[in-house]
């Protein structure tokens, strides 16, 4: 466990201070509800199924760049249902 410099020092927390939480891995929480159970629809453009597997594969970072409504929330949703993937999104 890690101290931080107050910790440390023997400062004791303060009264009501939050402990930090604990991450949880996925296998800890139901993944199964994070995963999208039916096929979305998405219509390829181009090649941008075979080139994001491609780079799945290869675990390369991917960055969508589009405009608002273009569909790149879309194809991330429709990606993570064909590599049985679970999809968090925060807004």
């Amino acid at each position: 466990m890690q101290m931080n410099s107050a910790e440390a020092a023997g400062v004791p927390p303060a009264a009501g201070a939050r402990q930090p939480e604990t991450l949880l891995t996925m296998s800890e929480i139901n993944r199964d509800q994070y995963l999208i159970q039916k096929e979305p629809y998405y219509r390829p453009v181009h090649n941008e199924l075979e080139m994001y597997e491609a780079a799945y594969d290869a675990r390369i970072p991917v960055m969508l760049k589009g405009a608002t409504g273009c569909g790149t929330s879309r194809f991330v949703e429709y990606m993570a249902w064909k590599l049985g993937k679970p999809m968090i999104t925060v807004a």
